[in-house]
């Protein structure tokens, strides 16, 4: 049975509005922007944590995957971001 999204894992319209494709970022939107994607990627990594989410593959239970994946894509962007702002 799928459950339907949070509404905490929902992108706001103002949100989306500001990640155009071909628009010229400075460095503060970029480290914003990424702010704002790390805390949308923290909320899902809790949900996985909690049980509130799961994601499932040819009906196995990936989770354990996913939130190692998003762990590591944090600490990545972080670095990456952080690194170069």
């Amino acid at each position: 049975m799928r459950r339907p999204p949070s509404e905490d894992a929902q992108i706001t319209h103002e949100q989306a509005s500001h990640v155009g494709p071909g628009v010229a970022r400075t460095p503060e939107q970029v480290v914003q922007r990424w702010r704002d994607l790390r805390e949308m990627l923290i909320r899902q990594l809790d949900m996985f944590e909690s049980g509130g989410l799961t994601l499932r593959s040819n009906d196995i239970n990936v989770s354990s995957a996913a939130i190692r994946d998003l762990k590591r894509d944090i600490l990545e962007f972080d670095a990456l971001i952080l690194g170069g702002a």
